[in-house]
């Protein structure tokens, strides 16, 4: 899995930064460390406490069917699905602030007189960004699906209302069966709904890309 070398590029501050300023990047590092692990931290969880339930033979098609149509409820089973449900919603949300706190990292970074961290914001930072390959490269993150998606996914979560997950089970080409979020609108754009397996890959994704620019932010910083 690819690290950010974070150490790196405190030392490499330290030689055109001045005290304040390297004390808020480091800040800023420590969280970005932190909420990556944590995101990850997530992930795991939700795939650990989910794990004897996730056979894809026809045999555990038939069993997981058969568990969601009895009139007895799986006391551990449903325990287990919440749990999943609630760390991925955790691991979205956590993932999420990674690339506002990529662009703090990249705005003292690049551009020390900046010292409000509040005006600063991910999508200021692509627009004001100066050196074009690196531009293109956050703009091409900032367009990917994965990114919007979870953005949109977050802040209704956060701040309009739960995307409803259910579980779905079916015999598909895969044998899926397992946690879907439903379908959702964000500011006149409509998400249609997901399985739990692509929200998951969609803040992997996330979480390495931001990884990636932080690792070309060293490059980029003399």
């Amino acid at each position: 899995m690819a690290s950010w070398n974070l150490k790196a590029l405190r030392e490499k501050l330290k030689a055109t930064h001045d005290k304040d300023s390297i004390e808020r990047a480091v800040k800023c590092m420590d969280s970005f460390d932190w909420k990556s692990k944590a995101a990850l931290y997530h992930v795991y969880t939700a795939n650990e406490v989910f794990s004897k339930y996730s056979g894809r033979k026809d045999k555990d098609v038939i069993e997981m069917m058969n568990r969601l149509f009895s009139e007895d409820s799986d006391i551990e089973f449903e325990k287990a699905r919440c749990i999943r449900e609630f760390s991925l919603v955790a691991a979205a949300t956590t993932v999420h602030t990674l690339p506002e706190i990529l662009a703090q990292i990249i705005a003292v970074s690049t551009d020390p007189e900046v010292r409000n961290v509040h005006s600063i914001s991910f999508n200021g930072v692509v627009k004001r960004m100066m050196n074009p390959e690196y531009k293109s490269k956050l703009e091409a993150f900032q367009e990917s699906f994965e990114y919007k998606y979870v953005h949109a996914f977050t802040n209704t979560v956060k701040h309009i209302s739960l995307v409803k997950p259910k579980y779905s089970v079916g015999f598909d080409t895969h044998n899926y069966h397992g946690v879907v979020f439903d379908s959702f609108t964000f500011k006149g754009e409509d998400f249609e709904s997901i399985r739990d397996e692509k929200l998951v890959e969609f803040i992997n994704s996330i979480r390495s890309h931001c990884v990636k620019l932080g690792q070309e932010l060293n490059e980029l910083v003399n």
